[in-house]
């Protein structure tokens, strides 16, 4: 266990104005509100990170909300599950131990960064081969209107047999994308790049894949 059981005694809360709004020991063992707006989720989030940075044992909120997303990443970089549940371990080891060095935005994007230096890192360790079956893929852009459904099942198949072929950067890319669910912002946070870039070459990537399928439909009719 990373949490010791002293989160259930209360945590203590951050300094703050006495005039701005409480957060209570209630908010930060809830999980997300999906009725919040992105904005109140992220001011909460740096909320729970005050109080952890003041007191370790205020992460376990943090840990909770983004364990699921975390392991989903780890495992779509990782040779088996195993090897997925190391490396998350390591990640919020690190995200623990890194408290100190965070200086506040994306929470997501903190994460997630540390992820993907542990993946990378775990990869170039290892060379282990990426492995595509244990999810698929859904081609989702941010546009406003989803893309045609590539709800086949063969085409599925096709879907990610392409994706594996794909450099392992590009691979790498859409999972913070289409795993982890980041923003292009946030992307760009881990990766070191302008959103617009991510954002560009998320496109062109999804383009690719979705030219790809069709000359293949249209090899087998």
């Amino acid at each position: 266990m990373l949490f010791t059981e002293r989160t259930r005694g209360g945590i203590p809360p951050p300094d703050a104005h006495t005039d701005d709004p409480v957060t209570t020991e209630s908010d930060l063992r809830a999980g997300p509100d999906l009725r919040a707006g992105p904005d109140a989720q992220a001011e909460l989030e740096r909320r729970l990170m005050a109080l952890a940075q003041a007191d370790p044992a205020g992460f376990a909120p943090i840990y909770q909300r983004y364990f699921a997303r975390i392991y989903a990443y780890c495992r779509r970089r990782a040779a088996s599950a195993q090897e997925a549940e190391d490396l998350v371990s390591q990640v919020f080891v690190q995200a623990l131990h890194g408290l100190p060095g965070y200086r506040g935005g994306s929470v997501a994007a903190w994460l997630f960064r540390i992820a993907h230096n542990v993946v990378l890192n775990q990869r170039r360790a290892c060379r282990a081969e990426v492995s595509l079956d244990a999810h698929d893929f859904d081609l989702e852009d941010e546009r406003p209107t989803p893309p045609e459904s590539l709800d086949d099942a063969e085409t599925r198949a096709a879907v990610r047999a392409l994706v594996a072929a794909l450099p392992d950067a590009q691979q790498n890319l859409l999972a913070l994308r289409l795993v982890a669910g980041l923003t292009s912002d946030e992307i760009g946070a881990v990766l070191g790049k302008s959103p617009g870039a991510v954002r560009v070459e998320l496109h062109r990537i999804i383009q690719r894949l979705r030219a790809a399928c069709r000359r293949e439909d249209g090899g087998q009719s």
